[in-house]
């Protein structure tokens, strides 16, 4: 397999674990450039033999990278790697995409024309269990849904946390709070299962911490096909719960604590529906779906990359897919300051104009 050579640009916390992670993997890629607007993180890596630059479009011009990782803070997300596209090369962004569906519009039409390989690292999709669900779904081993409830609050994150760097739970450094930094991973799954919604109804607050942005999301989504979706996120519970369960005709189907668990009916819901029996008496099996191993998070999804530069796989996270999780979190934000459902796809000038009044504080939480 042919090296990728590569550079990363951003080096906060995400980056420098690319940079940690790629380092180990000298039969798939080179490290061949680093860029960060900070000289101090630049000199704090061990970066023998490795070009450093202090401005993308540099590291960009250099010709020492096929491909450039993005770690950079959200707003910047869509210019460089729009201009990685304009140059030829393949990108991996760090999710979101961008902070508005209308910048993401923009990027996805840019790295279309450009035809190279442009991933995500919307790493839970290489989570075995969530893959699992997946292959249930599309083999209708559910049956049809009737209802979904998913709760995310593993994402506990201190005041400390927002504090080490003054762009995190602002609207101008990051577009939002746990919608656009942890959640975008829930709601890229909510996507990759059920497909696109409906409309969404959605609250959001700041009770946790001493932030600008949300620190907690409670939305309700209507997919295409008819079925509501109970959704919640915050930044500030502990331990924490990251459970989803699928009510579907043939049974219901939970994820919880590492585990995969199939309340299998004996018979359907809508065969009781239909039956004679007022008050039915339901019977089910406690069934635990077996999960494979697999390598998981940005491990896989960079093993995946490699694959697909080198040998035209299909991407586990492609960012033509990543738009839904910028849309559905900017549509909960609309509906939020509106109090009422939002319908998709998003207004793109309405959210636009929202955004910037939440920067230059003409509205607040």
């Amino acid at each position: 397999m042919k090296k990728i050579r590569i550079g990363i640009i951003g080096l906060g916390i995400m980056g420098s674990n690319h940079l940690k992670f790629l380092k180990n993997q000298p039969e798939n890629y080179e490290v061949t450039a680093l860029c960060d607007i900070n000289p101090e993180r630049l000199n704090r890596e061990e970066t023998e033999g490795i070009a450093r630059f202090t401005d993308y479009r540099e590291l960009l011009d250099s010709g020492l990278c096929d491909m450039v990782a993005v770690a950079t803070p959200h707003p910047c997300h869509g210019e460089i790697s729009m201009a990685a596209f304009r140059q030829g090369l393949h990108v991996m962004c760090e999710k979101p995409l961008t902070e508005t569906v209308a910048k993401t519009d923009a990027l996805l039409a840019v790295a279309k024309e450009a035809g190279t390989v442009f991933s995500t690292n919307f790493s839970m999709r290489t989570n075995p269990l969530n893959k699992v669900i997946k292959e249930m779904l599309e083999k209708d081993e559910i049956g049809k849904i009737i209802r979904v409830d998913f709760v995310c609050t593993e994402w506990i994150r201190s005041q400390k946390y927002y504090d080490m760097q003054s762009w995190r739970g602002r609207w101008l450094g990051e577009g939002g709070g746990v919608l656009m930094n942890q959640a975008p991973h829930n709601l890229d799954l909510l996507h990759w299962w059920f497909g696109e919604m409906e409309s969404v109804r959605g609250t959001i607050g700041t009770r946790l911490h001493d932030i600008e942005t949300e620190d907690e999301v409670e939305a309700t989504f209507i997919s295409k096909k008819g079925f509501p979706i109970r959704f919640y996120a915050n930044t500030g519970e502990a331990p924490g719960i990251d459970r989803i369960e699928i009510v579907g005709d043939k049974g219901t189907l939970i994820r919880e604590g590492g585990k995969l668990n199939f309340r299998k009916l004996e018979q359907t819901v809508s065969a009781h529906l239909a039956g004679d029996a007022p008050f039915p008496l339901t019977k089910s099996e406690l069934v635990e779906i077996p999960v494979p191993e697999a390598l998981r998070g940005a491990p896989g999804i960079w093993a995946n990359i490699a694959e697909a530069v080198n040998n035209g796989a299909p991407l586990i996270a492609p960012g033509a897919d990543a738009w839904a999780a910028v849309e559905f979190a900017n549509a909960i934000t609309i509906s939020h300051f509106t109090k009422a459902p939002v319908t998709f796809p998003v207004d793109r000038n309405a959210y636009d104009e929202l955004l910037n009044d939440l920067i230059n504080h003409k509205k607040g939480l």
